[in-house]
């Protein structure tokens, strides 16, 4: 039996096919592709990625989905740090977030190459911190963070 995408408080999509989110192949096979995909570009987009969040699954799909999972498909799919990064005129800024249940340490790499060879100052614009970072470790070597579960940092980029 087949069933269309949908959203717990709209009709279905007749255009869209609705996988099981709670079902474990289908997240192995999800974190393959996301890998894969992942190795080829630097982003990718998910719209209506809520819609496979635990509770709304199961709300929209009821008993036809099966048993809950523990983790939520989010937290499986993209266990650890994601980050993202933007230039708009001389404002920088990188977000970066640990979407996850248990702490978490990563090198993020920030492809903007004019870093190289420059003392840039992070302001964390949630938590008022600051430090001061090597360009070239943070374009090349990748700038490293430690979070706890959840935690994030919203940093404005600027050149000492």
């Amino acid at each position: 039996m087949f069933a269309c995408g949908r959203d717990p408080y709209f009709p279905a999509w007749p255009d869209v096919l609705q996988l099981n989110a709670f079902n474990p192949g289908l997240r192995r096979a999800v974190i393959e592709t996301i890998s894969s995909i992942a190795d080829q570009c630097d982003g990718i987009r998910c719209d209506m990625a809520m819609l496979l969040l635990n509770d709304i699954f199961e709300r929209t799909r009821g008993a036809r989905a099966g048993a809950k999972p523990t983790d939520d498909y989010w937290t499986t799919v993209i266990p650890a740090i994601i980050a993202w990064c933007w230039i708009k005129d001389d404002a920088r800024a990188l977000i970066v977030v640990n979407y996850g249940p248990e702490s978490a340490q990563a090198r993020v790499h920030v492809p903007w190459d004019e870093l190289r060879g420059t003392q840039w100052r992070l302001d964390d614009a949630l938590s008022g911190e600051n430090c001061d970072r090597d360009g070239s470790e943070m374009r090349d070597s990748g700038l490293y963070v430690d979070l706890g579960p959840w935690q994030c940092h919203v940093f404005q980029v600027r050149a000492r």
